[in-house]
């Protein structure tokens, strides 16, 4: 939850909650809390998360599981809470104080520090003393030790200046847009990078920097709240208000910033539960694929290094050929190079400190050394190229998923390979549905059984196990793909042109290229299709094939 959204629920939660008794406090997992609250504005649950990609607070219309044991900071927080008394954010920060009333009317503050991996539910009495907190630090964060008995400060923050402030003003130097856009994220509180390119696109428009500035600070200081879902740039926010330059391409009002935060966090965690975090995948593969391409291109120039090894080789035979004509403490000595057309004089570097036939050696040893690692270059060169091609097949997997089932499948493969950290939220109930059971099939049109995957796993199940050395096999032509194979089964011959076309086509279909008006198809008999030893699931090499060029298909 960014700084406005925080602002602007914190504003709808003033108006609703001081006065609240607290009926129950519940902690259905390691990082929710949630307290029932009750008033003559009825019956709610206000969720406070500390989940490092979705901290936040609001009201909740859902309903979540009860352990029966309630956790430590939870008994705690039920022996000490009684009333809800105010809720405020700090000014400019992502931390909200949340005042009770507990035992004898004793007050308390519970600080809910919504800063993403840092993020931390902290009860402090009245004297300004941790009494406990959700997650305890036994390290100084900071200046912070966050333990029971220790003094609360807030975490440390750069000084800023406040959007509320009226004496706001843009010096001349930020009247620029991209230096203006720099400007509101270093120097302002609160802001985001989405409002500062916001507004720096009002600049861009010729706008006066300073006259957009303060017309948003009146829209967000006194305009009414404008709850909403939209997507921009392909990306779904939550939003307090209007953004007024950027091209919004879809927008979803609600009646209250809290329905709205529900709707959104909930769709979110929908992500999260089902396979921890489809947005965190795909990232984590951009990274992979981002590292493999900068090994690709480091083993590259080391390949052009290596170039020179059979001129290495020349000269050492040259030496050799005129090791009468070299004497030690010589640094360099020309002779005839008959290895070029026509033969001419060349000039040979020698190490004076080296007799003749030492110097010779000295350059079939980098030859030597030289193959060495090429061999070793050939290899991991070839390692970075399958890294490459299962990074690429799992982003595309991950763009074609569409239940949780799939969701689940990649992520543990993800897991397997160290891609990304174990999430044990949804391993404890979750687990990666059986590849066989995944596999799609069709009759073609000559009656014949056609099977492909949609993701690794299943890919992999296809080409090992459902793959006879007769069958036809195919897959994209350099993209990420399904493997595809037509069952032969008790057909004899030729396979039919119509049905060989016809699994091709959907071999285009769900691939990388399904939006091609054509697409290079593999065709291999299934014998010439093997997986290399320790390869990863899904990654094959086709020693024979040939290709056609069709258009793509996805049959209902």
């Amino acid at each position: 939850m960014d700084n406005f959204a925080i602002a602007a629920m914190v504003r709808e939660l003033e108006e609703l909650l001081p006065g609240a008794l607290i009926r129950k406090i519940y902690q259905p997992d390691a990082e929710n809390i949630i307290l029932r609250l009750w008033n003559r504005h009825g019956d709610r649950r206000l969720l406070l998360s500390t989940a490092p990609r979705v901290s936040r607070l609001h009201l909740t219309e859902k309903t979540f599981p009860n352990p029966a044991s309630p956790p430590r900071f939870c008994q705690l927080l039920r022996a000490r809470l009684r009333r809800l008394l105010a809720i405020e954010q700090i000014p400019g920060e992502r931390v909200v104080q949340l005042t009770f009333a507990g035992e004898e009317d004793n007050p308390y503050r519970l600080m809910a520090e919504l800063l993403g991996g840092r993020s931390n539910l902290i009860l402090v009495d009245a004297h300004d003393c941790i009494v406990d907190c959700l997650k305890r630090e036994t390290r100084a964060v900071g200046e912070r030790a966050l333990m029971p008995g220790n003094p609360y400060h807030l975490p440390e923050a750069r000084p800023r200046t406040l959007l509320a402030d009226v004496s706001l003003q843009v010096p001349e130097a930020f009247w620029q847009a991209d230096e203006f856009e720099g400007w509101l994220k270093r120097e302002i509180a609160p802001m985001t990078p989405l409002v500062a390119r916001d507004l720096a696109a009002g600049v861009r428009l010729g706008l006066p920097a300073k006259e957009v500035l303060e017309s948003f600070r009146q829209r967000w200081l006194l305009a009414p709240l404008v709850p909403q879902i939209v997507e921009i740039e392909g990306r779904s926010l939550l939003l307090p208000f209007d953004v007024q330059f950027l091209e919004v391409s879809r927008q979803r009002p609600f009646a209250s910033f809290a329905a709205a935060a529900d709707c959104f966090y909930g769709e979110l965690e929908g992500a999260e539960g089902n396979a921890g975090g489809q947005e965190e995948m795909q990232e984590a593969l951009r990274r992979g694929l981002r590292r493999v391409d900068r090994l690709l291109q480091k083993l590259e120039q080391e390949k052009e290094s290596l170039g020179g090894l059979e001129r290495q080789r020349q000269l050492g035979e040259l030496l050799v050929a005129n090791l009468y004509r070299i004497r030690r403490g010589m640094e360099t000595v020309t002779v005839e190079d008959y290895h070029a057309e026509p033969p001419r004089p060349v000039t040979i570097g020698l190490d004076p400190l080296l007799s003749p036939q030492e110097n010779a050696e000295r350059y079939f040893r980098r030859v030597k050394k030289g193959k060495r690692g090429e061999v070793h270059l050939v290899r991991r060169r070839e390692e970075a190229r399958q890294q490459k091609e299962w990074l690429q097949e799992m982003l595309y997997a991950l763009e074609e998923a569409d239940t949780a089932e799939e969701l689940t499948a990649i992520r543990a493969e993800l897991e397997e390979a160290g891609v990304i950290r174990p999430n044990e939220r949804w391993r404890a109930s979750r687990r990666p549905g059986d590849p066989k059971e995944q596999v799609r099939r069709l009759q073609s049109p000559g009656d014949f059984t056609i099977c492909w995957g949609k993701n690794n796993r299943t890919n992999d199940y296809v080409s090992r196990h459902l793959t006879a050395a007769d069958d036809l096999w195919f897959h994209a032509r350099d993209m990420p793909g399904a493997h595809v194979v037509l069952k032969r089964g008790q057909h004899a011959g030729d396979i039919p042109t119509e049905d060989l076309l016809f699994a091709a086509r959907i071999a285009a279909g769900y691939s990388r290229g399904k939006d091609a008006i054509k697409v290079e198809v593999m065709v291999a008999e299934g014998k010439a299709v093997h997986k290399p030893k320790g390869a990863r699931p899904g990654l094959v090499t086709v020693s024979r094939f040939t290709s056609v060029l069709v258009p793509p298909l996805r049959p209902l």
